[in-house]
């Protein structure tokens, strides 16, 4: 059995890549598929548990990957993102760093892409495990004002 149980959002709009990402990753993860934004906005609307997003970046559809990530942030911002794409240059990668969101070129090699998603499932479960440390801090006697 897998170490995490929250399930992974794969949106990617070129169904031989989805399929071969399902193949990869539902071996240890719950996989929810998605082909285009709109979809997977829809489906992360209906399972807001969804700790790790891998998306394509480029998508010919209404919805584009930057757009979902920031669409998915506002709602629930311990989410994490892997965004993988075939334009893949150094500024954009360190643009993405700095924003906590990981990256990673096409073709992604399968070996990489399983480090990529574990990693971002540590950075959610720690992410979250932040959130609530700092709410019970402000609970704390000493943090009252009188």
């Amino acid at each position: 059995m897998h170490e995490y149980k929250l399930p992974l959002l794969v949106v990617e709009d070129e169904k031989a890549m989805l399929n071969l990402y399902m193949r990869i990753l539902s071996k240890d993860y719950h996989v929810l598929p998605a082909l285009n934004g709109k979809e997977a906005f829809e489906v992360f609307q209906n399972n807001r548990d969804i700790a790790v997003v891998l998306t394509d970046v480029i998508m010919e559809t209404d919805i584009a990957g930057i757009d979902l990530i920031n669409r998915i942030v506002k709602i629930k911002p311990s989410t994490q993102f892997i965004i993988v794409s075939s334009a893949h240059e150094d500024s954009f990668i360190a643009l993405q760093t700095l924003n906590g969101i990981a990256s990673l070129p096409k073709p992604v090699d399968s070996l990489h892409l399983k480090m990529a998603i574990k990693s971002a499932f540590i950075r959610h479960r720690e992410t979250v495990w932040l959130e609530e440390f700092k709410k019970q801090i402000r609970k704390a006697p000493w943090m009252e004002t009188h």
